[in-house]
């Protein structure tokens, strides 16, 4: 029998639903497939994924840009509701302000739990906080400042900011009794992690990340 006072997390990387799973969805439905993409997940309490697109049916991608991703709305019953979405990343806004707009709004009428983006930088940097267990846990979510940062009014990510990252750690570590952070950053094709990533990593746990 597992012990109260412990909880058991999943982790994945970057999730995103293609055209091939859109076809099994409409000769199948969502229900076996959500099984089988969740089956790694079912003892955990909860996940952490990062979603890397927005879910909306517009079709204006991002211009100047050679690849931009996209999940259709049919695709909703597939996100597991333990599950935290993390929407930090380089592809959230690939169908622009809308895009995420459409996202984050399926989200919250769908009750799915997300951190990382939102309308404007405040709502961005906002952890997901929630609880589990005896537990209650923050998830902070960011990506390099170079993918779409939100501004005061203007909707995009949460930016891996060394100084926004601290403040956020400071405000919410005494809040609950679990920090975990997801940092989507990095050079793609380059196998080590480079200084940067090394010193947000440190400044993370020096500021009271758990994970």
């Amino acid at each position: 029998m597992q012990d109260k006072k412990t909880i058991i997390a999943a982790f994945a990387g970057d999730l995103v639903f293609d055209a091939k799973t859109i076809k099994i969805i409409e000769k199948e439905g969502c229900n076996i497939l959500a099984q089988r993409i969740w089956q790694p997940f079912r003892n955990a309490d909860f996940g952490l994924v990062n979603l890397e697109a927005p879910i909306t049916d517009r079709s204006i991608t991002r211009e100047n840009k050679r690849y931009n991703l996209r999940i259709p709305s049919k695709a909703l019953p597939l996100l597991e509701k333990k599950i935290v979405f993390s929407l930090a990343n380089n592809h959230i806004m690939d169908y622009g302000y809308k895009g995420l707009e459409d996202t984050i709004n399926h989200f919250i009428k769908n009750g799915i739990r997300f951190a990382g983006a939102g309308f404007n930088l405040e709502e961005a940097r906002k952890p997901f906080i929630f609880q589990t267990g005896h537990f209650s846990i923050a998830v902070v979510c960011a990506t390099d400042p170079r993918y779409q940062p939100a501004g005061a009014s203007i909707p995009g990510t949460n930016p891996a900011d060394p100084e926004m990252l601290k403040d956020t750690l400071r405000n919410v570590r005494d809040q609950v009794d679990i920090v975990i952070v997801s940092l989507h950053i990095g050079m793609e094709f380059v196998p080590a992690p480079t200084p940067f990533m090394k010193s947000l990593g440190e400044l993370c746990i020096e500021e009271g990340a758990s994970v």
